[in-house]
């Protein structure tokens, strides 16, 4: 276990270090459209894969049965909506993109959610660290040593090569996997299959709607900025959450593991909760003088380019604060499928976003999303809680 969190967190390292030479030597144009297509993208993929994640580790024998499409029958309903709303709020090449780069992680984040069922986390953490490896190789060769390459954008450079190593990493993938898993999945699209695939997904609507807006809260602030099609916002928020994703990533590779373990394992809650309880301390002060340093760091790293970015910076990592607070919470209720009460819980944090951002606007246009955002987030977190001490009490009193 240790060398697998060593693996996954030199991966990180990496793609931490890929996202500071992407803020360093891009121009604000540059980045905001980087950063459009990059940003959409993640989301789409995200959203994607958190529905199969949950339905393929919780409901594994039905979705085994009816999901056998799943990842493109979900590609061609997120994968063309992000791209129509790219189009409308940047233009038809943005839009290509980010289609072409949804339908590549997507592929990518389902062999990693197969992987995890598994519990093989190393081969994929090992694959992940070399595709981020390559691309940071690629970036600073590009940007910092400063090779020359005729007629290819800057940003075009970056979500280019980012998707051909998507491209190289699926199929390292594919190689390390049995070839039984290879010809099943060689046979996936067939017309009954995608129709079965697509009941199944609307039969699971809770578990559906509560990853779409779970996974498109943590973007809503950069949402708002495409809606006004304000660059410098765009830019902004895209480094600052560049910046997020470091302690955002950290969080994930905590649930990579525990969330498999939570839904194969319902005898272990109590203690894995006590446990996590115990450690948050330290975790919340070592994520403080992470913070603290980033802070102090930013300015040396983009020049001052983003006035905000320190700001930004800090209220966006608020988030990741109190997302790992209730990040045990959030597992326990994967584990008891309550996707219902899940869903109620976003929904009513993501009603208190929209309601509370014209306030917050009033105050600062360019603040507005981002404290509404911690403020949906405060009311999730403690929904969360309250769901799973209520479902601990019932399964207590059952057993």
């Amino acid at each position: 276990m240790l060398v697998l969190f060593v693996v996954d967190g030199i991966s990180k390292a990496f793609l931490a270090l890929a996202s500071l030479v992407l803020i360093k030597y891009l121009s604000i144009s540059e980045f905001a459209q980087f950063s459009v297509v990059f940003t959409a993208s993640m989301m789409t993929y995200q959203i994607i894969g958190g529905i199969v994640e949950r339905l393929y580790i919780s409901d594994h024998q039905n979705y085994e049965k009816e999901g056998v499409v799943s990842s493109f029958f979900l590609i061609l309903v997120f994968g063309l909506a992000i791209s129509v709303y790219i189009y409308f709020h940047a233009d038809i090449s943005a839009a290509i993109l980010t289609l072409i780069l949804t339908y590549l992680c997507t592929k990518y984040q389902i062999q990693r959610i197969k992987k995890q069922k598994e519990e093989r986390f190393f081969i994929y953490s090992f694959v992940d660290m070399l595709r981020n490896a390559t691309w940071l190789g690629l970036l600073y060769l590009k940007f910092a040593v400063a090779i020359e390459l005729p007629y290819i954008a800057n940003g075009f450079f970056a979500l280019g090569t980012y998707a051909l190593l998507a491209i190289f990493a699926n199929s390292l993938l594919y190689m390390l996997s049995s070839p039984e898993v290879m010809k099943k999945r060689s046979v996936k699209l067939y017309w009954s299959q995608f129709i079965s695939s697509a009941r199944y997904f609307f039969s699971r609507g809770d578990v559906v709607l509560y990853s779409i807006l779970g996974g498109a809260i943590p973007y809503y602030p950069f949402i708002i900025a495409t809606v006004m099609r304000n660059e410098s916002l765009i830019s902004t928020y895209g480094a600052a959450m560049r910046y997020q994703a470091i302690f955002s990533m950290a969080i994930m590779a905590v649930n990579t593991v525990v969330i498999a373990r939570f839904c194969n394992r319902k005898d272990i809650i109590r203690a894995q909760t006590s446990a996590f309880y115990k450690i948050l301390p330290l975790a919340m002060l070592c994520l403080i003088i992470a913070i603290a340093f980033i802070w102090w760091a930013i300015p040396y790293i983009d020049g001052g380019k983003y006035p905000g970015l320190r700001t930004a910076f800090v209220i966006l990592s608020s988030c990741s604060a109190i997302s790992l607070v209730s990040t045990v919470a959030v597992n326990q209720l994967l584990a008891f499928n309550s996707y219902r009460a899940m869903f109620k819980g976003v929904l009513v944090g993501f009603i208190v976003m929209v309601v509370v951002t014209p306030i917050f606007n009033l105050m600062s246009s360019d603040l507005g999303p981002l404290l509404s955002m911690v403020m949906g987030y405060l009311v999730i977190a403690l929904l969360m809680i309250w769901n799973a001490n209520k479902e601990r009490a019932v399964e207590s009193t059952v057993g």
